[in-house]
């Protein structure tokens, strides 16, 4: 081997030792700055921790100080106001708080208060001053409530809270309709015990079972109740009862109406409000006079002739009427006049009520959808003439959407949807509007403004759209040569909440914008 080739071979393995030594020196330098700097850390840490649990602990300390605090500080404001207001002013906060009764409500579907209920029991527990002055306050124990979803140990609060209202007048609420036969001697005494204060109930809602003993439970409506306002009585929805058999001589018993000589509300000089189903009750126009009935509805259980004696009673006042009821009109009836009535809600099938009923002030008529129909057509034909706002509510599906032609005044048309608890086939809404827009002559001529109540947007389409397409924007090109009669136009359109779908709402939005150009 040649001497250059050996001593460069030495030369480098020298190199790579000195390199290698260096190496592990460093190696070396570097595991122990390791541990120091992990000695560091671990101090760090440790310091770290002791500061974040000392935090926690100084934290969970001025939470609790500030809790206490906030603790005393309201019980000493509410001590001192408690002990500041006079008596007599605190009583007058008392009274403001149940000022809202449930009686100025109507429908026998309305909410219930369950709120209005629970105020006196919420201020006669915040201290032992106001409990006795809630205690001493009968005013805040006028409001009765007891309904399905109670625990029937609050029928004990019911009468706690009628000695306690003393003699201040009474707004009643019962829904008590879906209890077992069981304790229908306990609704019964209830209901007796409550209406033994009819001298000063102002407002009574009454929803009981269908097969309780209602001559028991209305006997003291027979007799005077001067400070009666709102009257709601109702025994179960018609729905429970379709596939009753009638047959049943039990049934039969229930379903007669009383004594003919037995009258309901004698003197009920204040009652504004009287909306009934399945009572059967009656009033005399000869001792009854219901001069201040303003608003009556009858479902189910009304015979024609309780309805006329009713009418008669408040002839000289009634303004709202609403009718479920399918009666068959003899020859010779002698119609009853109702001068101050303007707004009529039909939603039975009675062919020849006109010749029953006469309303020369009908403004308003609600007609159920199911009576757009041949057999209909002379009673809207007899009411449509003074008729400026008609609604139209959902019930079966309409016959002949063109008995609609007679109310050629209306301007105002809203479709309502009615929850009914029974199968029922959805209207098409849509459908009816395709009519209306494509009829020759034209219905409603003079529609000036179109509502489309709560659920009765979500199937519309096309129908509406040609409608305030027609209506909107049309030219004496568009108007059919055949028609002497030119339709107004249609300058509203109300969907908010109806369900209809979004390009609908935009759509009709851009045609009433192009309108009013």
């Amino acid at each position: 081997m040649p001497l250059s080739v050996r001593e460069a071979r030495v030369a480098r393995m020298r190199v790579e030792d000195e390199a290698l030594a260096q190496g592990m020196a460093r190696l070396q330098e570097l595991r122990q700055a390791e541990l120091d700097v992990k000695d560091a850390l671990a101090a760090a840490q440790a310091g770290l921790d002791a500061v974040v649990s000392e935090i926690r602990a100084v934290e969970e300390r001025t939470g609790k100080l500030q809790s206490s605090l906030e603790n005393v500080r309201s019980l000493h404001r509410r001590e001192l106001w408690m002990d500041a207001i006079p008596l007599d002013v605190l009583r007058l906060i008392f009274e403001h708080c149940v000022e809202e009764l449930i009686y100025a409500k109507t429908g026998l579907r309305h909410p219930i208060d369950y709120i209005l209920r629970s105020t006196p029991f919420a201020l006669a527990t915040t201290c032992s001053r106001w409990r006795k002055l809630a205690l001493a306050a009968p005013e805040l124990w006028t409001y009765i409530l007891v309904t399905d979803e109670d625990d029937w140990n609050a029928i004990q609060r019911v009468y706690e809270g009628i000695s306690r209202s003393k003699s201040q007048l009474l707004d009643v609420t019962i829904v008590l309709h879906h209890c077992d036969e069981s304790r229908y001697a306990a609704i019964t005494k209830l209901v007796s015990t409550v209406l033994l204060h009819g001298n000063r109930i102002r407002s009574m809602h009454l929803r009981l079972p269908y097969k309780i003993d209602r001559k028991v439970c209305m006997a003291a409506l027979k007799g005077p109740t001067p400070q009666l306002a709102s009257l709601l009585v109702c025994y179960e929805p018609p729905h429970v009862r379709v596939n009753a058999d009638h047959n049943n001589a039990a049934d039969r018993d229930l379903e007669d109406p009383d004594d003919k000589s037995s009258f309901y509300l004698p003197y009920a000089p204040r009652l504004e409000i009287l909306e009934l189903e399945d009572t059967h009750m009656s009033c005399s126009p000869l001792y009854c006079r219901l001069d201040t009935l303003r608003d009556l509805t009858l479902w189910s259980g009304t015979s024609l002739d309780q309805f006329l004696d009713l009418a008669k009673c408040a002839s000289s006042t009634l303004q709202k009427l609403k009718l479920a009821m399918s009666w068959d009109i003899p020859a010779g009836v002698q119609p009853v006049t109702l001068p101050h009535l303007t707004s009529l809600t039909l939603q039975g099938s009675t062919p020849l009520l006109h010749l029953a009923l006469t309303a020369p002030r009908l403004r308003h008529l609600g007609l159920d959808t199911g009576l757009m129909s041949a057999d209909m057509s002379l009673v809207t034909d007899h009411f449509a003439s003074t008729v400026t706002a008609l609604e139209i509510i959902e019930g079966s599906a309409p016959e002949d959407v063109h008995v609609l032609q007679a109310f050629r005044q209306v301007d105002t048309v809203t479709f309502t949807a009615f929850h009914n608890p029974g199968p029922i086939t959805p209207v098409d809404w849509d459908l009816v509007l395709k009519e209306v827009a494509t009829s020759s002559p034209p219905i409603w001529p003079k529609l000036a403004s179109l509502h489309l109540g709560e659920g009765t947007g979500k199937a519309l389409g096309d129908g509406l759209l040609n409608l305030v397409r027609t209506r909107s924007l049309q030219t004496s090109n568009e108007v059919d040569p055949a028609s002497t009669e030119r339709p107004a136009k249609l300058a509203a359109v109300e969907l908010v909440g109806s369900g209809a779908p979004e390009w609908l709402c935009s759509s009709v939005a851009h045609l009433l914008a192009r309108a009013k150009v």
